[in-house]
């Protein structure tokens, strides 16, 4: 789950003044979560950290939205073995199994709304 920069200054705020039994129970992050956000926000990184946020080419994103338009059916392991030939011929990182299905699952979210 990806947060607003705002928010996690809040959170770390919040957890100075009240502590981190308070702050868990009051915003349900996990603890690890909001000590890796408080030791970014000392080292100033906390505007430009994404944890947990895979650096994916966005073509790829695009391949794989295009892909499933055209075989509503495909699965994750076909889709893989078409995004490793795109990522050899576009010279791009490949993407990981794991990584497709939650591109899929986003996608599949969007179209239902």
């Amino acid at each position: 789950m990806f947060y607003q920069t705002q928010y996690k200054h809040d959170v770390v705020k919040y957890l100075l003044d009240a502590g981190i039994k308070a702050t868990i129970a009051k915003y349900n992050i996990p603890k690890s979560t909001i000590y890796n956000w408080a030791s970014a926000q000392r080292t100033g990184n906390l505007d430009s950290q994404n944890i947990g946020a895979n650096k994916v080419d966005e073509r790829m994103v695009i391949f794989i939205g295009k892909i499933k338009r055209l075989f509503p059916n495909i699965g994750r392991g076909k889709m893989k073995t078409l995004c490793d030939k795109f990522s050899f011929i576009n010279n791009t990182d490949e993407i990981s199994m794991s990584s497709i299905g939650r591109f899929l699952a986003k996608l599949k979210n969007s179209t239902e709304e």
